[in-house]
């Protein structure tokens, strides 16, 4: 029923919950409160977008036919725009010799999706994954999709920085309407365009 989705919309809502005592990391979770995650897909182009509570805000918008991509980034310190070229996407995408990841034979349901568990351990930190195979898309290039785990994410978390971080689907949409906004790799205005 939800093989091959083509394009589409998942909102992930963020969690982020201390896990120990210091001062620093409860008033850093306070912070993260209302955080939340949109991705964006189509068969050629990607759009992930983070607002992560009061903190900042960042997006990457990814075009493969290009390739390209546009880097936003909104703090208190102000809104910057870099864009990446197709080095830096092929960079990002090489392949981790040192990850391994571990599948498990657990199963639970997310907003219809079957999905199984998979433990990720990579560069010194363990996320912790709930994916479907019932969606596939194009990862080429896409922040979101882990070349580790073998579908789609509809949950996952780690423990860093003594906070637990959860990520949740919690609302989806598989037709984009305006995708040329969506995907575009203009610089909006108020941003600072940055060479890297």
């Amino acid at each position: 029923m939800y093989s091959q989705i083509k394009e589409g919309h998942f909102q992930y809502m963020i969690y982020a919950t201390p896990v120990d005592t210091v001062l620093e990391t409860q008033q850093k979770t306070g912070m993260l409160q209302n955080s939340k995650m949109d991705v964006f897909f189509s068969e050629t182009k990607s759009r992930i977008d983070f607002n992560m509570g009061t903190m900042f805000y960042s997006c990457i918008v990814v075009d493969n036919t290009i390739p390209r991509a546009l880097s936003l980034n909104k703090s208190p310190q102000g809104a910057f725009a870099a864009y990446l070229g197709k080095e830096t996407l092929e960079k990002n995408a090489e392949v981790d010799s040192t990850a391994r990841t571990e599948l498990l034979n657990e199963t639970k349901t997310i907003l219809g999706f079957e999905c199984k568990k998979a433990i990720l351990y990579q560069r010194g930190e363990i996320t912790v994954y709930w994916y479907t195979d019932q969606i596939k898309i194009n990862n080429t290039g896409n922040p979101l999709i882990n070349q580790y785990i073998p579908g789609f994410p509809m949950s996952f978390y780690k423990i860093a920085d003594g906070m637990r971080i959860e990520y949740i689907v919690s609302n989806y949409e598989t037709v984009l309407e305006h995708k040329d906004v969506i995907f575009s790799l203009m610089v909006p205005e108020g941003y600072r365009l940055v060479t890297n």
